[in-house]
């Protein structure tokens, strides 16, 4: 998984939304019925996207080395498969709640850099006490201040790249890559570290990382700025809370990647329970993410083209194909068949609601909608997915992916009875 999804296309001028306008400094009338023209390149874009790609790089290092083999180094540290779901699921649910009030607290000071720069210093300071911790109760403190501040740097990276990409004519997915790039790396080589120095190392390179993103936070551009910000009185999580189009997208996102559970905290345990290496391991997983980033690099308009009702349907679809597989077989051929999906499970779910967010939502909400699709999509949904897998993987092993299975046939009922067929524009 590499978590906050991307679009390849140059986000379009969100038309028809039921959203408040926010005030914007930056307001350009277009004649009636004429197209508004894309954002032009500007020599200022050449420095623009790599400052963002480097920081990509960085937050989804993190993301690599710690979302597959982070149950590893609690096993290693005293936790049986039930105390490593509610571990996991204690840092899902403090950002649930965390990440769409910092979020907007970003979005009505504008001062979007400043935030991201705060909190990856925050994240890689509260990352730090694990190293003495051994144990459930002590493992608890720094899970949940971990799960205060790392999981809200993606979506705000995301936010201000959503704004790059308006603003200068870059494009989203293509910056974003980056990020996929990173997760890719770090997941193939820190299997093949854990494979050969244990587990412990995993501790020692999401350190690493988080201050290499502690670094890098700085010299992200400032996009948007104070020219988008809420108008006076408005409060960005109430307002997109009441906007039924939004919570019909976050409801089918979440249930769809909540079916996902089980894969991020479970699989490397049941894999290597099996005498599969960590070293394959992290190829399995590789294998999902170089499959998201093709998706990412060459979908944009087949994407676009799907809309989201099919795309989450065939992300649903995918799913369940995929954990009926996961709870069948440890067969590395078959696995190795059959991870691919992950670009449709995750990928095309993702497109989808991170497509609704980029027409629909105006920029003075960007960050708190942002932060309410991580929130939501893999904070509620996730945290009670995360817990019951640990339950159920404790009882029956890989059964738990035929509980993920039943998940994602839910999400795609959702999707069929509440997301609308794409509507084609009809000739004026």
């Amino acid at each position: 998984m590499v978590h906050a999804g991307s679009e390849a296309a140059t986000p379009r001028p969100a038309t028809g939304h039921t959203l408040p306008r926010a005030r914007s400094r930056r307001h350009t009338r277009t004649a009636r019925g004429a197209r508004p023209a894309l954002p032009r390149r500007t020599g200022d874009s050449a420095l623009i996207a790599p400052r963002l790609a480097l920081y990509y790089v960085a937050v989804f290092a993190v993301l690599g080395a710690w979302l597959p083999y982070w149950p590893k180094w609690l096993e290693a540290r005293g936790c049986d498969d039930r105390q490593i779901g509610w571990l996991l699921a204690v840092a899902i649910c403090v950002r649930t709640v965390a990440t769409p009030w910092i979020a907007a607290r970003a979005d009505r000071s504008g001062r979007r850099r400043r935030a991201l720069a705060l909190l990856s210093a925050l994240a890689a300071a509260s990352f730090l006490p694990f190293g003495a911790m051994h144990g459930f109760a002590a493992l608890l403190v720094p899970s949940f201040l971990f799960g205060l501040f790392y999981p809200t740097l993606i979506p705000l990276c995301d936010n201000l790249t959503v704004l790059a990409a308006r603003e200068h004519g870059l494009r989203y997915g293509r910056m974003r890559l980056w990020g996929s790039l990173a997760f890719l790396v770090a997941v193939v080589a820190v299997g093949r570290l854990v494979d050969v120095r244990g587990p412990e190392i995993v501790y020692g390179v999401v350190l690493g990382a988080l201050c290499f993103a502690a670094l890098a936070a700085p010299l992200v551009p400032e996009c948007g700025g104070r020219g988008h910000v809420p108008a006076p009185g408005e409060r960005p999580i109430r307002t997109l809370l009441r906007d039924p189009a939004l919570l019909r997208v976050l409801a089918v996102a979440g249930v769809v990647q909540a079916s996902h559970g089980a894969y991020y905290s479970f699989s490397t345990l049941h894999w290597t329970a099996h005498g599969i290496s960590e070293t394959t391991v992290g190829w399995l997983w590789a294998e999902g993410v170089v499959a998201e980033i093709v998706l990412f690099a060459v979908g944009a308009g087949w994407a676009d083209r799907m809309g989201a009702r099919r795309l989450f349907l065939l992300g649903a679809g995918a799913a369940v194909l995929r954990w009926v597989v996961l709870a069948s077989s440890v067969d590395q051929g078959v696995l190795a068949a059959t991870n691919w999906l992950h670009a449709l499970s995750f990928g095309a779910t993702h497109l989808a609601a991170i497509g609704h967010l980029q027409r629909h939502v105006p920029p003075a909400f960007s960050a708190t909608a942002q932060s309410l699709l991580s929130a939501l999509s893999t904070g509620v949904a996730m945290a009670l997915s995360t817990a019951l897998s640990g339950v159920l993987f404790a009882r029956f092993g890989g059964g738990v992916f035929w509980a993920m299975a039943a998940i994602a046939s839910c999400g795609a009922v959702i999707a069929l009875r509440t997301v609308p067929p794409r509507q084609r524009p009809t000739p004026a």
